[in-house]
């Protein structure tokens, strides 16, 4: 049978070493780098000057009370004062004025101005008149505009002024008939569109925010293209100026506006409504054939510089007439009176002998009060009187139809047109009363109309034509710098028995 056993152990001795040898690592690291830093600069600036220093002249006033210098005084005394009273009546300095700018010889082009292949239709500048303000649309559009315009600016004092770039570009809902910037705040423009829109615009706005207002279309406003936009200040209670718009349109209504509302955020509210039927005018001033009871359609408008409350207004029948916001209560910002409570008044106090075709364009005279210009598609400008029936002077310019008319800003007796043939004319009356000074045209606008011109007190001129085209003119010193007898020849010109006809 089987059973367990026990043995005895048996040793095996181990082969491994007693004591354990330590050979040196081997890295595969690189060597440690070694770096140093270095200054290349100086710790020592040094400065030197290159100017001159100002050198101040001490004034030393001789102490002598002595008899020698009271002796001279009363010897040459008698000579001296003689020689004053010689200078006091001489004429050898009439007519000299001294010029503290460099003179401008030549009129030319200083900048060609384009954007979009719509026509330039209105062109005006800001308060500051270093900014450029083109309005675009067509001026053959005749059904309503389903089209959008565009108001662009260049600002002409900036060095990076790119020609075909403009520094800012806002859309309208429809084509642009008529601009106005703001006089005071030169960032503000009132812009009259072709749908009867009127849109409150802020270019100092973010790009897309400009617009910061546009009027209702309500049935009491314009329903037809806007022709002529205007700022109107006047005092309210608290002795400060408030601002009004003044528009006028192809639907005969003459209407002012609120800019700002209660809160005084910028806004549009309608102030005052006039409305000009043919019916209440005189037959001898409508011109052309209107319609019993219609609206006349107005073109343009212009206020006089003296009376505040007188206007003139041209029409589409070659009617002028003058306007007086006398009837109506006094502008105010004080007062709100809902639209439909706002009485349709005729403002039409006086007519003027009518051209024979639409009139585009009216200026009052900012050196006379009683003087403006008209300007027709019959091919004449027209010197008037408020007070007078027929025209003071005809200047029949025979280089087709005349679009704008513009008194100068700084010459009491200089003028400029704009005509179909892309030509301005430009009369200065003190040197003839029957040709004109100079016509400038328009290069590469291969005979394009000049729809709008607008002068700035800088001595520059904005031409905008029929195919988007803005041209910036400067003139030269003759055109800028008046005479000495200048505007007294106007005030002569102006006289009740200086009647004439060129």
């Amino acid at each position: 049978m089987f059973s367990d056993q026990a043995p005895p152990p048996t040793h095996i001795p181990s082969t491994w070493q007693k004591k354990t040898s330590v050979s040196n690592a081997v890295s595969c690291q690189t060597s440690q780098v070694l770096t140093d830093n270095g200054s290349s600069q100086t710790n020592e600036p040094s400065h030197a000057w290159t100017q001159t220093e100002e050198e101040i002249e001490e004034l030393i006033v001789a102490d002598d009370d002595g008899p020698e210098i009271l002796d001279f005084l009363l010897r040459i005394e008698e000579d001296v004062c003689a020689q004053l009273r010689r200078n006091a009546t001489s004429h050898a300095f009439n007519g000299y004025e001294v010029c503290w700018e460099d003179e401008v010889k030549d009129v030319n082009i200083k900048h060609k101005l384009s954007h979009d292949q719509l026509e330039c239709s209105a062109v005006c500048w800001n308060s500051s008149g270093s900014l450029v303000i083109v309005g675009y649309g067509r001026n053959n559009t005749e059904a309503f505009c389903e089209e959008k315009g565009f108001v662009c600016t260049w600002n002409i004092d900036r060095s990076t002024l790119n020609e075909n770039r403009p520094d800012k570009v806002i859309e309208t809902a429809s084509y642009v008939t008529s601009m106005a910037a703001h006089p005071k705040v030169p960032s503000l423009l009132a812009v009259g569109t072709f749908n009867g829109q009127l849109c409150l615009i802020d270019m100092a706005q973010q790009n897309g925010q400009e617009t910061v207002a546009v009027s209702v279309s309500d049935g009491y406003s314009h329903t037809e293209p806007i022709n002529s936009v205007s700022w109107v200040a006047r005092r309210n209670m608290r002795e400060k100026d408030v601002f009004f718009l003044f528009t006028i349109g192809g639907d005969g209504k003459i209407l002012i506006w609120h800019t700002e509302t209660k809160k005084r955020k910028p806004g549009l509210e309608l102030a005052i409504r006039f409305i000009v039927h043919t019916s209440d005018l005189p037959r001898y001033a409508l011109g052309g054939t209107p319609g019993m009871h219609v609206e006349l359609g107005l073109t343009c408008a212009s206020f006089s510089h003296e009376d505040e409350n007188t206007f003139i207004v041209g029409s589409e029948t070659g009617g002028v007439f003058r306007c007086s916001l006398n009837k109506v209560p006094m502008l105010s910002g004080d007062q709100r009176v809902p639209p439909n409570e706002l009485a349709e008044m005729n403002p039409v106090a006086f007519g003027y002998q009518p051209h024979k075709g639409p009139v585009y364009g009216v200026s009052c005279s900012p050196y006379h009060r009683n003087l403006f210009l008209t300007a027709s598609t019959d091919g004449c400008v027209r010197l008037n009187s408020l007070i007078e029936v027929a025209p003071l002077y005809i200047f029949e310019t025979e280089m087709g139809y005349l679009f704008d008319v513009c008194w100068s800003t700084s010459r009491p007796m200089v003028f400029y047109t704009s005509t179909s043939q892309g030509k301005i004319i430009i009369y200065d009356l003190h040197q003839s009363k029957t040709r004109s000074t100079m016509i400038l045209e328009e290069e590469a606008s291969n005979g394009s109309p000049i729809y709008s011109l607008a002068l700035n007190s800088r001595g520059y001129l904005l031409s905008g034509n029929g195919m988007g085209g803005t041209y910036v003119w400067r003139l030269n010193s003759q055109l800028q710098n008046p005479d000495v007898d200048e505007l007294p020849a106007l005030h002569a010109m102006a006289a009740l028995d200086d009647v004439n006809s060129v």
